[in-house]
């Protein structure tokens, strides 16, 4: 199967995934990589291949059913945002307010996975999506 892979690598490219609860790196033969998401979207809009994206990049793709999930079982490793500051007494209400807003409009599930996970009955965080 071609892959179509984010990232900077030329060879030796592995996908890690995650299925019934065990972690593992699948070795996979990469028709393109791109460190441009947008890029990898529309080469598997064309059919170029399969693609492992984020759900906010293809949401709207799976809703209109232009690309379809595979591998429903397997997802990727999680993927941790932190958010990073030094530790005063005086913090500034800048970095507070941010830090809050953060956590606030991220949280544990985006938005964007609770129309995936209603259309599909499960959160989704990226998924490798081919043409319909």
């Amino acid at each position: 199967m071609r892959c179509l892979h984010y990232g900077y690598q030329e060879r030796g490219v592995l996908w890690r995934l995650k299925h019934a609860n065990q972690d593992m790196a699948v070795d996979v033969n990469c028709a393109l990589w791109s460190n441009n998401g947008d890029v990898l979207l529309a080469a598997a809009r064309r059919g170029q291949g399969i693609a492992l994206l984020p759900t906010f990049m293809v949401g709207a793709d799976l809703d209109s059913g232009h690309l379809r999930t595979l591998l429903c079982d397997f997802e990727p490793t999680t993927l941790t945002l932190c958010a990073l500051y030094p530790r005063h007494r005086h913090l500034s209400s800048k970095v507070r307010g941010f830090v809050a807003l953060f956590a606030q409009r991220i949280g544990q599930l985006p938005h964007w996975d609770l129309i995936d996970q209603a259309a599909i009955g499960r959160s989704v965080r990226s998924t490798a999506a081919v043409p319909s």
